[in-house]
């Protein structure tokens, strides 16, 4: 049976954005296995004995039940260069734990310190990130987008992200672009759209 993982930030004892995750492994739990969870994830990650203090990466791998639930100290690895990749029949709707193919596209970064996957000429995410733009003072993020990151959808919901079709030509047209997920949300630089190469 296949392992899914949700990744949680945890900082000073605070899980964050907890009824994101929790929307997001509903969803899959229904879509992949017909289950429907009725335990809150609040509920299952309060029987750990979770750290207090300090930033932590946690990572809760499950399928039809919750396998194992593991805390890492995070600190960000900077991204400030991204090459493009074109793979236009790479899938991940779900966060599937087995990453082979988002680590094969990650290896053809050359000296970029990412990439940002293309598909049908499309802009779609990085291999661990969603991606925004800015023009102005506006943010925009990719309809494309291959995972539905939980950051992203609660800067949608927050109205302070538009979701718009980005084709790769379109690019030059915004001003920066920043890196997205859940632990990427107040950190992380905004980086020139020049820095994004083929």
């Amino acid at each position: 049976m296949s392992q899914l993982i949700e990744t949680i930030r945890l900082q000073n004892g605070v899980f964050y954005n907890l009824e994101y995750h929790e929307a997001r492994m509903r969803r899959t739990l229904k879509e992949l296995f017909d289950v429907t969870e009725s335990r809150s994830l609040l509920e299952a990650v309060s029987k750990y004995d979770f750290p207090r203090v300090g930033l932590y990466k946690c990572r809760l791998v499950y399928n039809t039940i919750v396998q194992n639930f593991t805390f890492s100290e995070y600190d960000a690895r900077p991204v400030q260069s991204l090459k493009l990749i074109d793979d236009n029949e790479l899938s991940y709707n779900y966060k599937f734990s087995d990453r082979t193919k988002l680590n094969n596209l990650f290896k053809q970064r050359s000296s970029c310190d990412d990439v940002l996957i293309i598909k049908k000429g499309l802009v779609t995410d990085t291999t661990y990130t969603n991606i925004i733009f800015k023009k102005g003072t506006e943010w925009f993020t990719p309809a494309s987008c291959l995972l539905q990151g939980t950051m992203r959808q609660q800067l949608i919901d927050l109205k302070k992200l538009r979701v718009i079709e980005i084709s790769e030509f379109q690019i030059r047209d915004f001003e920066k672009f920043k890196l997205i997920n859940s632990m990427l949300f107040d950190t992380g630089s905004e980086v020139d759209v020049s820095n994004i190469v083929r």
